[in-house]
Protein backbone atom coordinates (compact mmCIF):
# COMPACT_ATOMS: atom_id res chain seq x y z
CA UNK A 1 0.00 0.00 0.00
CA UNK A 2 1.08 3.54 -0.87
CA UNK A 3 2.29 5.39 1.92
CA UNK A 4 0.44 8.80 2.58
CA UNK A 5 2.00 11.67 1.79
CA UNK A 6 2.32 14.29 5.65
CA UNK A 7 1.27 17.73 5.17
CA UNK A 8 1.79 20.29 7.67
CA UNK A 9 -0.99 23.05 7.57
CA UNK A 10 -0.33 26.70 9.47
CA UNK A 11 -3.42 28.56 10.00
CA UNK A 12 -5.04 30.85 12.73
CA UNK A 13 -8.87 31.14 11.76
CA UNK A 14 -10.22 27.52 12.78
CA UNK A 15 -12.65 27.33 9.81
CA UNK A 16 -10.02 27.43 6.93
CA UNK A 17 -7.65 25.50 8.73
CA UNK A 18 -10.67 22.29 9.25
CA UNK A 19 -11.77 23.23 6.26
CA UNK A 20 -8.28 22.68 4.51
CA UNK A 21 -7.88 19.59 7.14
CA UNK A 22 -10.77 17.96 6.20
CA UNK A 23 -10.19 18.18 2.43
CA UNK A 24 -6.97 16.71 2.46
CA UNK A 25 -7.77 13.57 4.20
CA UNK A 26 -10.43 12.93 2.88
CA UNK A 27 -8.50 12.82 -0.52
CA UNK A 28 -7.02 9.47 1.15
CA UNK A 29 -3.51 10.71 0.05
CA UNK A 30 -2.24 12.90 2.81
CA UNK A 31 -1.78 12.92 6.05
CA UNK A 32 -2.69 16.16 8.09
CA UNK A 33 -0.74 18.20 11.25
CA UNK A 34 -2.38 21.57 12.27
CA UNK A 35 -0.92 24.29 13.71
CA UNK A 36 -2.38 27.56 14.68
CA UNK A 37 0.74 30.24 13.86
CA UNK A 38 4.04 30.15 12.61
CA UNK A 39 5.96 29.48 16.56
CA UNK A 40 3.14 26.02 16.40
CA UNK A 41 4.51 25.28 13.42
CA UNK A 42 7.79 25.61 14.15
CA UNK A 43 7.08 23.32 17.05
CA UNK A 44 5.51 20.80 14.99
CA UNK A 45 8.65 20.48 12.72
CA UNK A 46 10.85 19.37 16.06
CA UNK A 47 8.32 15.93 16.06
CA UNK A 48 8.05 15.40 12.07
CA UNK A 49 9.50 16.25 8.57
CA UNK A 50 6.19 16.85 6.20
CA UNK A 51 6.25 16.75 2.70
CA UNK A 52 5.04 20.11 2.19
CA UNK A 53 3.59 23.31 4.36
CA UNK A 54 0.66 24.97 3.91
CA UNK A 55 0.61 28.40 5.82
CA UNK A 56 -1.01 31.51 5.78
CA UNK A 57 0.63 34.97 6.03
CA UNK A 58 -1.48 36.91 8.20
CA UNK A 59 -1.05 35.47 11.64
CA UNK A 60 -0.71 35.96 15.28
CA UNK A 61 2.75 35.71 17.04
CA UNK A 62 4.80 34.68 14.25
CA UNK A 63 3.28 35.59 10.37
CA UNK A 64 3.67 33.29 7.30
CA UNK A 65 6.25 35.43 5.76
CA UNK A 66 8.74 34.91 9.03
CA UNK A 67 7.50 31.20 9.38
CA UNK A 68 8.94 30.44 5.54
CA UNK A 69 12.21 32.08 6.36
CA UNK A 70 12.79 29.98 9.31
CA UNK A 71 11.89 27.20 7.68
CA UNK A 72 14.33 27.83 4.58
CA UNK A 73 16.87 28.69 7.34
CA UNK A 74 16.48 25.09 8.97
CA UNK A 75 18.34 22.12 6.69
CA UNK A 76 16.56 19.68 7.80
CA UNK A 77 13.22 21.25 6.01
CA UNK A 78 15.35 24.14 3.37
CA UNK A 79 13.70 22.21 0.32
CA UNK A 80 9.87 21.19 2.27
CA UNK A 81 7.56 22.71 -0.96
CA UNK A 82 6.01 25.62 0.85
CA UNK A 83 2.37 27.19 0.04
CA UNK A 84 1.05 30.09 0.70
CA UNK A 85 -2.68 31.26 1.46
CA UNK A 86 -3.19 34.46 1.18
CA UNK A 87 -6.46 36.71 -0.05
CA UNK A 88 -4.51 39.21 -1.24
CA UNK A 89 -2.62 39.26 -4.41
CA UNK A 90 0.25 41.86 -3.69
CA UNK A 91 1.40 39.55 -0.80
CA UNK A 92 2.55 37.14 -3.51
CA UNK A 93 6.05 38.95 -4.49
CA UNK A 94 6.63 38.98 -0.60
CA UNK A 95 6.22 35.30 -0.30
CA UNK A 96 8.17 34.27 -3.36
CA UNK A 97 11.17 36.76 -1.53
CA UNK A 98 10.31 34.86 1.39
CA UNK A 99 10.86 31.37 -0.17
CA UNK A 100 7.73 30.43 -1.03
CA UNK A 101 6.99 28.08 -3.64
CA UNK A 102 3.01 28.44 -4.65
CA UNK A 103 -0.24 30.41 -3.90
CA UNK A 104 -3.52 29.10 -2.68
CA UNK A 105 -5.44 32.51 -2.99
CA UNK A 106 -8.85 32.63 -0.74
CA UNK A 107 -11.47 31.50 -0.75
CA UNK A 108 -10.42 28.22 -2.71
CA UNK A 109 -12.46 25.16 -4.14
CA UNK A 110 -11.63 22.03 -3.23
CA UNK A 111 -10.37 20.78 -6.84
CA UNK A 112 -8.37 24.31 -6.70
CA UNK A 113 -6.66 22.86 -3.37
CA UNK A 114 -5.80 19.52 -4.61
CA UNK A 115 -4.64 20.48 -8.41
CA UNK A 116 -2.23 22.69 -6.76
CA UNK A 117 -0.98 20.23 -4.21
CA UNK A 118 -0.73 17.28 -6.67
CA UNK A 119 1.15 19.90 -9.51
CA UNK A 120 3.65 20.72 -7.10
CA UNK A 121 4.40 17.40 -6.02
CA UNK A 122 4.90 15.76 -9.55
CA UNK A 123 7.40 18.77 -10.16
CA UNK A 124 9.00 17.56 -7.00
CA UNK A 125 8.92 13.89 -8.32
CA UNK A 126 10.63 15.28 -11.63
CA UNK A 127 13.42 16.52 -10.16
CA UNK A 128 13.71 13.38 -7.73
CA UNK A 129 13.54 14.38 -4.49
CA UNK A 130 10.88 12.04 -3.09
CA UNK A 131 12.52 9.07 -5.48
CA UNK A 132 15.96 9.91 -3.31
CA UNK A 133 15.23 11.52 -0.51
CA UNK A 134 14.93 9.57 3.13
CA UNK A 135 13.60 11.16 6.49
CA UNK A 136 12.02 10.07 9.21
CA UNK A 137 12.39 9.89 12.81
CA UNK A 138 15.81 9.21 15.16
CA UNK A 139 13.35 7.40 18.01
CA UNK A 140 12.32 4.91 15.23
CA UNK A 141 15.62 4.56 13.36
CA UNK A 142 18.72 4.99 15.66
CA UNK A 143 21.42 7.29 14.58
CA UNK A 144 23.75 4.20 13.75
CA UNK A 145 21.19 2.32 11.94
CA UNK A 146 20.90 5.82 9.68
CA UNK A 147 24.43 5.51 8.83
CA UNK A 148 24.53 1.99 7.76
CA UNK A 149 21.59 2.72 5.51
CA UNK A 150 23.18 5.45 3.73
CA UNK A 151 26.89 3.19 3.68
CA UNK A 152 24.36 -0.04 2.14
CA UNK A 153 23.14 2.77 -0.56
CA UNK A 154 26.12 4.00 -1.48
CA UNK A 155 24.73 7.86 -0.90
CA UNK A 156 26.93 11.25 -1.75
CA UNK A 157 25.25 14.02 -0.48
CA UNK A 158 24.74 15.17 3.57
CA UNK A 159 22.36 13.45 6.81
CA UNK A 160 20.85 16.07 8.66
CA UNK A 161 19.77 15.70 12.19
CA UNK A 162 18.01 17.93 14.24
CA UNK A 163 17.42 17.25 18.16
CA UNK A 164 16.31 20.17 20.67
CA UNK A 165 16.65 22.63 18.50
CA UNK A 166 20.30 21.33 17.99
CA UNK A 167 21.45 20.59 14.01
CA UNK A 168 23.85 18.02 13.12
CA UNK A 169 25.07 17.30 8.90
CA UNK A 170 27.01 14.14 8.23
CA UNK A 171 28.90 14.83 4.95
CA UNK A 172 29.03 11.38 2.68
CA UNK A 173 30.64 9.94 -0.13
CA UNK A 174 29.42 7.11 -1.89
CA UNK A 175 28.14 6.04 2.10
CA UNK A 176 31.87 7.10 3.82
CA UNK A 177 32.14 9.54 6.22
CA UNK A 178 34.04 12.85 5.28
CA UNK A 179 32.98 14.99 8.12
CA UNK A 180 30.76 15.97 11.37
CA UNK A 181 29.51 18.71 12.55
CA UNK A 182 27.32 19.76 15.66
CA UNK A 183 27.83 23.00 16.78
CA UNK A 184 30.90 23.51 17.56
CA UNK A 185 32.23 19.96 17.75
CA UNK A 186 33.27 18.32 14.40
CA UNK A 187 34.41 15.00 13.16
CA UNK A 188 34.34 12.26 15.90
CA UNK A 189 33.19 14.41 18.67
CA UNK A 190 30.65 15.58 16.89
CA UNK A 191 29.86 11.72 15.72
CA UNK A 192 29.61 10.55 19.32
CA UNK A 193 27.18 13.16 20.44
CA UNK A 194 25.32 12.40 17.57
CA UNK A 195 24.66 9.27 18.07
CA UNK A 196 23.66 9.62 21.65
CA UNK A 197 20.71 11.64 20.13
CA UNK A 198 17.65 9.29 21.41
CA UNK A 199 15.19 11.69 19.51
CA UNK A 200 14.30 14.01 16.97
CA UNK A 201 14.27 14.18 12.58
CA UNK A 202 16.53 13.26 10.38
CA UNK A 203 16.56 13.91 6.67
CA UNK A 204 19.37 12.23 4.02
CA UNK A 205 19.24 14.30 1.15
CA UNK A 206 21.87 13.31 -2.05
CA UNK A 207 23.98 15.65 -3.43
CA UNK A 208 21.35 15.78 -6.82
CA UNK A 209 18.72 17.03 -5.24
CA UNK A 210 17.81 21.07 -5.20
CA UNK A 211 14.51 22.73 -5.29
CA UNK A 212 15.11 25.95 -7.13
CA UNK A 213 12.09 28.77 -6.94
CA UNK A 214 11.40 31.53 -8.66
CA UNK A 215 13.71 29.89 -11.61
CA UNK A 216 12.04 30.05 -14.48
CA UNK A 217 10.62 33.19 -15.50
CA UNK A 218 14.00 35.15 -15.37
CA UNK A 219 17.14 35.22 -17.39
CA UNK A 220 20.60 36.64 -17.24
CA UNK A 221 21.62 38.25 -20.49
CA UNK A 222 25.03 37.40 -21.53
CA UNK A 223 27.76 37.98 -24.33
CA UNK A 224 26.91 35.44 -27.01
CA UNK A 225 29.52 36.61 -29.87
CA UNK A 226 32.11 34.96 -26.76
CA UNK A 227 32.45 31.33 -25.96
CA UNK A 228 30.70 30.73 -22.49
CA UNK A 229 31.44 27.61 -20.18
CA UNK A 230 28.53 25.82 -19.09
CA UNK A 231 30.21 23.67 -17.32
CA UNK A 232 34.06 22.98 -15.90
CA UNK A 233 35.65 23.16 -19.59
CA UNK A 234 32.79 22.51 -21.55
CA UNK A 235 31.97 25.51 -23.73
CA UNK A 236 29.03 26.38 -25.91
CA UNK A 237 30.48 27.92 -29.34
CA UNK A 238 27.80 27.76 -31.25
CA UNK A 239 25.67 30.71 -33.39
CA UNK A 240 23.84 33.29 -32.25
CA UNK A 241 21.42 33.94 -35.36
CA UNK A 242 20.75 37.64 -36.38
CA UNK A 243 17.92 39.11 -35.67
CA UNK A 244 16.64 37.16 -32.90
CA UNK A 245 16.56 34.21 -34.76
CA UNK A 246 17.85 31.67 -32.12
CA UNK A 247 20.35 29.84 -31.24
CA UNK A 248 22.34 26.96 -33.43
CA UNK A 249 24.44 25.69 -31.23
CA UNK A 250 27.86 23.68 -31.14
CA UNK A 251 30.02 22.78 -28.04
CA UNK A 252 33.70 22.32 -27.33
CA UNK A 253 34.98 20.15 -24.61
CA UNK A 254 38.76 19.91 -23.13
CA UNK A 255 39.63 16.53 -21.55
CA UNK A 256 42.62 16.62 -19.79
CA UNK A 257 45.19 13.60 -20.68
CA UNK A 258 48.77 12.94 -19.62
CA UNK A 259 50.03 13.59 -22.76
CA UNK A 260 48.25 16.24 -25.43
CA UNK A 261 44.32 17.38 -24.18
CA UNK A 262 41.44 15.84 -26.19
CA UNK A 263 39.56 18.71 -27.53
CA UNK A 264 36.25 17.22 -28.83
CA UNK A 265 34.07 19.47 -30.88
CA UNK A 266 30.68 18.23 -30.77
CA UNK A 267 28.21 19.54 -33.97
CA UNK A 268 30.62 21.11 -35.51
CA UNK A 269 27.73 22.90 -37.70
CA UNK A 270 27.27 24.40 -41.18
CA UNK A 271 29.76 26.40 -42.86
CA UNK A 272 27.61 29.46 -42.74
CA UNK A 273 28.65 29.68 -38.78
CA UNK A 274 31.95 28.30 -39.51
CA UNK A 275 33.72 31.54 -39.05
CA UNK A 276 31.76 32.26 -35.40
CA UNK A 277 32.51 28.44 -34.19
CA UNK A 278 35.95 28.97 -35.01
CA UNK A 279 36.52 32.17 -33.65
CA UNK A 280 34.78 31.01 -30.57
CA UNK A 281 36.76 28.09 -30.45
CA UNK A 282 40.07 29.85 -30.76
CA UNK A 283 39.35 32.07 -27.48
CA UNK A 284 39.23 28.49 -25.95
CA UNK A 285 42.09 26.60 -26.63
CA UNK A 286 44.12 29.55 -28.95
CA UNK A 287 43.21 27.79 -32.05
CA UNK A 288 40.49 25.58 -33.77
CA UNK A 289 43.08 23.58 -35.66
CA UNK A 290 44.05 21.88 -31.83
CA UNK A 291 40.73 20.38 -32.58
CA UNK A 292 41.76 16.61 -33.11
CA UNK A 293 38.32 14.65 -32.10
CA UNK A 294 34.67 15.86 -33.64
CA UNK A 295 31.26 14.05 -32.93
CA UNK A 296 28.44 14.09 -35.27
CA UNK A 297 25.20 13.35 -33.69
CA UNK A 298 23.45 13.31 -36.98
CA UNK A 299 24.99 13.60 -40.61
CA UNK A 300 22.85 16.31 -41.79
CA UNK A 301 24.40 19.52 -43.31
CA UNK A 302 23.78 21.91 -40.18
CA UNK A 303 24.99 19.29 -37.90
CA UNK A 304 27.85 17.84 -39.68
CA UNK A 305 28.82 19.57 -43.10
CA UNK A 306 32.16 21.90 -41.07
CA UNK A 307 33.71 18.39 -40.43
CA UNK A 308 35.65 19.06 -43.86
CA UNK A 309 36.76 22.31 -42.47
CA UNK A 310 37.98 20.62 -39.36
CA UNK A 311 39.78 18.04 -41.12
CA UNK A 312 41.42 20.69 -43.62
CA UNK A 313 42.81 22.36 -40.11
CA UNK A 314 43.71 19.33 -38.37
CA UNK A 315 43.74 16.05 -41.00
CA UNK A 316 44.56 13.73 -38.19
CA UNK A 317 41.56 14.84 -36.54
CA UNK A 318 39.35 11.71 -35.50
CA UNK A 319 35.82 11.27 -36.16
CA UNK A 320 33.06 10.03 -33.49
CA UNK A 321 29.60 9.28 -35.29
CA UNK A 322 27.01 6.60 -36.08
CA UNK A 323 26.81 3.22 -38.56
CA UNK A 324 23.94 5.05 -39.59
CA UNK A 325 24.62 8.37 -40.03
CA UNK A 326 27.49 7.52 -41.46
CA UNK A 327 26.14 5.67 -44.02
CA UNK A 328 23.21 7.31 -45.13
CA UNK A 329 25.05 10.95 -44.81
CA UNK A 330 28.46 12.14 -43.20
CA UNK A 331 30.49 9.86 -45.96
CA UNK A 332 29.59 12.42 -48.41
CA UNK A 333 31.64 15.02 -46.74
CA UNK A 334 35.12 14.17 -47.42
CA UNK A 335 35.70 12.18 -44.23
CA UNK A 336 38.50 9.31 -44.57
CA UNK A 337 36.88 6.61 -43.67
CA UNK A 338 39.79 5.31 -41.43
CA UNK A 339 39.42 8.03 -39.24
CA UNK A 340 36.23 7.61 -38.44
CA UNK A 341 35.24 5.38 -35.30
CA UNK A 342 31.37 4.51 -36.15
CA UNK A 343 29.25 3.37 -33.33
CA UNK A 344 26.60 0.75 -33.31
CA UNK A 345 23.46 2.21 -31.79
CA UNK A 346 21.60 -0.88 -31.08
CA UNK A 347 21.65 -0.21 -27.28
CA UNK A 348 23.12 2.45 -25.02
CA UNK A 349 26.96 2.72 -26.25
CA UNK A 350 29.67 3.57 -23.80
CA UNK A 351 33.02 5.21 -25.19
CA UNK A 352 35.66 5.73 -22.76
CA UNK A 353 38.23 8.20 -23.68
CA UNK A 354 41.65 8.49 -23.22
CA UNK A 355 41.60 10.94 -20.40
CA UNK A 356 39.29 8.24 -18.46
CA UNK A 357 36.09 10.24 -18.96
CA UNK A 358 33.40 8.08 -20.35
CA UNK A 359 30.78 9.25 -22.91
CA UNK A 360 27.33 7.60 -23.43
CA UNK A 361 25.75 7.45 -26.21
CA UNK A 362 22.18 6.97 -26.64
CA UNK A 363 20.00 6.24 -30.10
CA UNK A 364 17.97 8.65 -30.38
CA UNK A 365 15.30 7.04 -33.20
CA UNK A 366 12.98 9.18 -35.44
CA UNK A 367 14.44 12.06 -34.07
CA UNK A 368 13.94 12.53 -36.85
CA UNK A 369 17.69 12.18 -38.59
CA UNK A 370 18.90 8.87 -39.99
CA UNK A 371 21.20 7.48 -36.85
CA UNK A 372 20.61 10.65 -34.42
CA UNK A 373 22.03 10.33 -31.00
CA UNK A 374 22.33 12.12 -28.02
CA UNK A 375 25.52 11.88 -25.36
CA UNK A 376 25.70 12.01 -22.51
CA UNK A 377 29.03 13.45 -20.55
CA UNK A 378 28.77 11.66 -16.89
CA UNK A 379 31.30 13.37 -15.17
CA UNK A 380 30.46 16.34 -16.13
CA UNK A 381 26.67 15.75 -16.43
CA UNK A 382 26.01 17.22 -19.71
CA UNK A 383 23.49 15.90 -22.11
CA UNK A 384 24.35 16.92 -25.75
CA UNK A 385 20.39 15.97 -26.22
CA UNK A 386 20.60 16.86 -30.51
CA UNK A 387 16.90 17.59 -31.30
CA UNK A 388 15.35 16.45 -28.07
CA UNK A 389 14.52 20.17 -26.06
CA UNK A 390 15.04 22.27 -28.69
CA UNK A 391 13.11 24.98 -30.24
CA UNK A 392 12.50 27.65 -32.40
CA UNK A 393 13.22 31.13 -32.36
CA UNK A 394 12.57 32.78 -29.46
CA UNK A 395 8.59 35.41 -29.20
CA UNK A 396 8.63 38.42 -30.62
CA UNK A 397 10.10 41.07 -27.93
CA UNK A 398 11.81 38.58 -25.88
CA UNK A 399 15.52 39.14 -25.16
CA UNK A 400 17.86 38.10 -27.75
CA UNK A 401 20.94 37.73 -25.19
CA UNK A 402 20.64 35.08 -22.62
CA UNK A 403 22.11 31.25 -22.74
CA UNK A 404 19.68 29.32 -20.60
CA UNK A 405 15.78 28.66 -21.43
CA UNK A 406 12.98 30.25 -19.71
CA UNK A 407 9.48 29.71 -19.49
CA UNK A 408 9.06 32.23 -21.72
CA UNK A 409 10.87 29.64 -24.11
CA UNK A 410 8.19 26.77 -24.34
CA UNK A 411 6.35 27.83 -26.83
CA UNK A 412 9.27 27.56 -29.12
CA UNK A 413 10.14 24.04 -27.93
CA UNK A 414 6.35 22.86 -28.26
CA UNK A 415 6.57 24.10 -31.94
CA UNK A 416 10.33 22.80 -32.50
CA UNK A 417 8.87 19.12 -31.71
CA UNK A 418 5.79 19.11 -33.22
CA UNK A 419 7.87 20.28 -36.28
CA UNK A 420 10.48 17.23 -35.45
CA UNK A 421 9.29 14.87 -34.04
CA UNK A 422 6.37 12.05 -35.52
CA UNK A 423 4.48 11.66 -32.31
CA UNK A 424 4.87 12.43 -28.81
CA UNK A 425 4.94 8.34 -27.90
CA UNK A 426 8.63 9.35 -29.51
CA UNK A 427 9.68 12.35 -27.08
CA UNK A 428 8.16 10.70 -24.20
CA UNK A 429 10.48 7.37 -25.01
CA UNK A 430 13.57 9.44 -25.23
CA UNK A 431 12.71 11.27 -21.97
CA UNK A 432 12.67 7.45 -20.57
CA UNK A 433 16.24 7.13 -21.69
CA UNK A 434 17.60 10.36 -19.75
CA UNK A 435 15.50 9.36 -16.82
CA UNK A 436 17.57 6.36 -16.66
CA UNK A 437 20.94 8.21 -16.82
CA UNK A 438 22.93 7.90 -13.47
CA UNK A 439 24.15 10.67 -12.15
CA UNK A 440 21.05 12.47 -13.45
CA UNK A 441 22.03 15.31 -15.74
CA UNK A 442 23.17 18.88 -14.48
CA UNK A 443 23.00 20.58 -18.38
CA UNK A 444 21.06 19.47 -21.07
CA UNK A 445 22.65 21.11 -24.01
CA UNK A 446 20.31 20.80 -27.49
CA UNK A 447 21.34 21.59 -30.84
CA UNK A 448 18.89 24.31 -31.29
CA UNK A 449 17.61 27.11 -29.05
CA UNK A 450 18.51 27.78 -25.27
CA UNK A 451 20.15 25.64 -22.94
CA UNK A 452 18.42 24.52 -20.20
CA UNK A 453 20.02 24.37 -16.46
CA UNK A 454 19.87 21.81 -13.50
CA UNK A 455 17.02 23.94 -12.18
CA UNK A 456 14.71 23.91 -14.91
CA UNK A 457 15.13 20.69 -16.36
CA UNK A 458 12.38 19.04 -14.39
CA UNK A 459 9.92 22.14 -15.82
CA UNK A 460 10.54 21.32 -19.36
CA UNK A 461 11.16 17.48 -19.05
CA UNK A 462 7.52 17.82 -17.18
CA UNK A 463 6.08 19.93 -20.03
CA UNK A 464 7.28 17.37 -23.11
CA UNK A 465 5.79 14.17 -20.61
CA UNK A 466 2.42 16.06 -20.93
CA UNK A 467 2.27 16.03 -24.66
CA UNK A 468 -0.29 13.60 -25.93
CA UNK A 469 -0.30 14.27 -29.35
CA UNK A 470 -0.16 11.32 -32.23
CA UNK A 471 1.26 11.03 -35.52
CA UNK A 472 0.44 13.80 -38.12
CA UNK A 473 -1.12 15.87 -35.19
CA UNK A 474 0.54 19.06 -37.31
CA UNK A 475 -2.97 17.99 -38.73
CA UNK A 476 -6.02 17.55 -36.84
CA UNK A 477 -8.05 19.67 -34.62
CA UNK A 478 -7.80 21.96 -38.06
CA UNK A 479 -11.49 21.14 -38.30
CA UNK A 480 -14.10 24.61 -39.04
CA UNK A 481 -15.45 24.11 -35.59
CA UNK A 482 -12.05 23.95 -34.21
CA UNK A 483 -10.78 27.20 -36.22
CA UNK A 484 -13.98 28.87 -35.12
CA UNK A 485 -13.40 27.86 -31.34
CA UNK A 486 -9.53 29.52 -31.73
CA UNK A 487 -11.37 32.69 -33.44
CA UNK A 488 -13.87 32.79 -30.43
CA UNK A 489 -10.98 32.35 -27.78
CA UNK A 490 -8.75 35.05 -29.67
CA UNK A 491 -12.06 37.61 -29.68
CA UNK A 492 -12.59 37.16 -26.03
CA UNK A 493 -8.84 38.16 -25.52
CA UNK A 494 -9.95 41.25 -27.40
CA UNK A 495 -12.68 42.53 -25.66
CA UNK A 496 -11.53 41.46 -21.74
CA UNK A 497 -8.83 43.72 -21.80
CA UNK A 498 -10.57 46.39 -18.80
CA UNK A 499 -10.17 43.18 -16.53
CA UNK A 500 -6.84 42.14 -17.39
CA UNK A 501 -4.09 43.16 -20.18
CA UNK A 502 -3.53 41.12 -23.08
CA UNK A 503 0.49 39.83 -21.56
CA UNK A 504 -1.20 39.18 -18.58
CA UNK A 505 -4.01 37.14 -19.83
CA UNK A 506 -1.52 35.05 -22.09
CA UNK A 507 0.88 34.65 -19.40
CA UNK A 508 -2.21 32.92 -17.29
CA UNK A 509 -2.88 30.65 -19.74
CA UNK A 510 0.55 29.75 -20.60
CA UNK A 511 0.98 29.28 -16.94
CA UNK A 512 -1.94 26.44 -17.10
CA UNK A 513 0.06 22.96 -17.46
CA UNK A 514 -2.72 21.66 -19.99
CA UNK A 515 -2.72 25.25 -21.87
CA UNK A 516 0.87 24.98 -22.50
CA UNK A 517 0.83 21.26 -23.72
CA UNK A 518 -2.61 21.68 -25.60
CA UNK A 519 -1.88 25.51 -27.46
CA UNK A 520 0.02 27.19 -29.89
CA UNK A 521 0.64 30.26 -29.28
CA UNK A 522 1.86 33.32 -31.43
CA UNK A 523 2.59 36.59 -29.60
CA UNK A 524 -0.64 37.42 -27.97
CA UNK A 525 -2.86 35.38 -30.01
CA UNK A 526 -3.70 31.58 -30.04
CA UNK A 527 -2.60 30.19 -33.21
CA UNK A 528 -4.30 26.69 -32.93
CA UNK A 529 -5.25 23.79 -30.90
CA UNK A 530 -3.81 20.44 -29.96
CA UNK A 531 -7.04 19.22 -28.33
CA UNK A 532 -10.70 19.17 -29.57
CA UNK A 533 -11.97 22.61 -29.22
CA UNK A 534 -14.89 21.98 -27.25
CA UNK A 535 -12.45 20.79 -24.22
CA UNK A 536 -10.15 23.78 -24.95
CA UNK A 537 -12.85 26.55 -25.05
CA UNK A 538 -14.69 25.77 -21.57
CA UNK A 539 -10.86 25.15 -19.81
CA UNK A 540 -9.66 28.67 -21.64
CA UNK A 541 -12.65 30.72 -20.00
CA UNK A 542 -12.31 28.84 -16.31
CA UNK A 543 -8.44 29.91 -16.52
CA UNK A 544 -8.92 33.29 -17.14
CA UNK A 545 -11.63 33.66 -14.66
CA UNK A 546 -9.57 32.97 -11.79
CA UNK A 547 -8.32 34.38 -9.15
CA UNK A 548 -10.51 37.70 -10.17
CA UNK A 549 -13.33 39.21 -8.65
CA UNK A 550 -16.77 37.96 -9.36
CA UNK A 551 -18.02 41.09 -11.31
CA UNK A 552 -14.89 40.71 -13.45
CA UNK A 553 -14.85 36.80 -13.52
CA UNK A 554 -18.91 36.96 -14.31
CA UNK A 555 -17.91 39.60 -17.26
CA UNK A 556 -15.43 37.02 -19.58
CA UNK A 557 -17.91 34.36 -18.89
CA UNK A 558 -20.34 36.53 -20.75
CA UNK A 559 -18.04 37.53 -23.10
CA UNK A 560 -17.07 33.93 -24.30
CA UNK A 561 -20.59 33.19 -24.39
CA UNK A 562 -21.57 35.77 -26.80
CA UNK A 563 -17.94 35.39 -28.59
CA UNK A 564 -19.18 31.42 -29.21
CA UNK A 565 -23.06 32.18 -29.52
CA UNK A 566 -21.69 34.86 -32.65
CA UNK A 567 -19.80 32.13 -34.43
CA UNK A 568 -22.37 29.58 -34.21
CA UNK A 569 -20.18 27.05 -31.65
CA UNK A 570 -22.07 25.45 -29.02
CA UNK A 571 -22.30 27.20 -25.97
CA UNK A 572 -19.62 25.51 -23.67
CA UNK A 573 -21.04 24.23 -19.78
CA UNK A 574 -19.17 26.83 -17.61
CA UNK A 575 -19.85 25.06 -13.88
CA UNK A 576 -17.01 24.12 -12.33
CA UNK A 577 -15.39 21.33 -13.43
CA UNK A 578 -11.77 19.80 -12.71
CA UNK A 579 -9.25 20.59 -15.29
CA UNK A 580 -8.92 18.35 -18.13
CA UNK A 581 -5.51 17.04 -17.05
Amino acid sequence: MKSKKTILVVEDEEPILLALQRILELSGQYEVITAGDGEQGLDALKRVVPDMIISDISMPNMNGLDFCKRVRDNPITESTPFIFLTAKKEKMVEGISAGGDDFLLKPFSVDEVLVKIEAIFRRVAKSKIQALQHKGLIEDIPVDNILELCLKESISGELILQSEGKVGIVRLANGDILGVEMEDARDDAALDILRLWKKGTFVIRPSEIKIGRDIHTHHTEVDLSKAIEISDNIWWVGAALPENQGQKNSYLAVYKTNRQPIHLLVDPGSPIHLNEITRKTGQVIGDASRINLYLLSAGSADVALNSMFVRKMNPRAICITSREAWRQQARHYEIPEESVKKIDLSDNYKLKLASGNRLVMLPASFSPEPGAFMTYDQEHRVLFSGNLFSSHAPAEGAAPDYLYAVEGDWNGMLRFHLDRFPSATVIHSLLELIASLEPAPRVIAPRYGRLIREEQISYFVERLASMDWGYNSRKAYLSREDRLVVQAANNVLEQVQDEMALDEAIAKLQSDDYMAGHVLFKGTQIERLLCEGAVFYPAFIRILSQDLSEAAANKIKTTALKAAYNLGLQLPDLAEKESPV
